[in-house]
């Protein structure tokens, strides 16, 4: 209960318009709640991934314009600025370890906001905090899978992925253009390789 307190009491300390607000928490018995901001537009993977609107062309206009190139950069815009105050504005570094597009929430004027903190897990040596171990497979840095190491690099190489998935429009665990490429992330390895051909000195 205590470290669950402080955990609280650290979340809702943040305060950034691309980081969603905590508002309060509740604890009975073994049953634990975190009271956030209401996001009514949902998450992010639902407008891009999934298709809205059926046969009716004026909600199918209004989701494309919602997601044109300009909205695009200012979601990762919106995204990045987020992370770089988790990691680097508040008084103990944030390493959030889930970035993906179902955890980002769009607000009422659809800028984006980081949520789904999960639990903070605090470190013995209280440099930094983790909010979560596992990433969900296509988003985990190399080195988390390898080695177990995860830091605030661990968070950037998800969002890498996140903007690739936004600027494509296709989710990396679902896109699978040839038998070689299992992600959309081996995916644009493989296109980058073939555009610049690494050469040795």
């Amino acid at each position: 209960m205590e470290e669950f307190t402080n955990e609280a009491m650290l979340l809702s300390g943040l305060h950034h318009k691309n980081v969603v607000n905590l508002y309060g928490c509740c604890a009975h018995a073994d049953d634990k709640l975190l009271v956030y901001e209401y996001v009514p537009n949902e998450s992010l993977d639902k407008l891009l991934f999934f298709s809205r609107g059926g046969d009716d062309p004026e909600v199918g206009q209004k989701r494309a314009e919602l997601i044109g190139w300009k909205w695009r950069y200012e979601v990762m815009l919106g995204v990045a600025r987020g992370l770089l105050y988790l990691h680097e504005g508040t008084h103990t570094p944030i390493i959030h370890g889930d970035i993906k597009a179902s955890n980002i929430l769009l607000n009422e004027r659809w800028v984006p906001k980081i949520a789904d903190f999960g639990l903070y897990r605090l470190f013995p040596d209280l440099t930094h905090v983790n909010t979560r171990i596992a990433g969900p497979f296509g988003y985990v840095a190399p080195e988390y899978v390898m080695n177990g190491s995860l830091s605030t690099k661990s968070d950037v190489f998800s969002v890498g992925v996140l903007v690739l998935e936004i600027i494509s429009g296709q989710k990396n665990s679902s896109f699978i253009p040839n038998p070689e490429a299992k992600s959309l992330l081996e995916w644009v390895c493989e296109a980058l390789s073939f555009l610049f051909p690494f050469h040795p000195l």
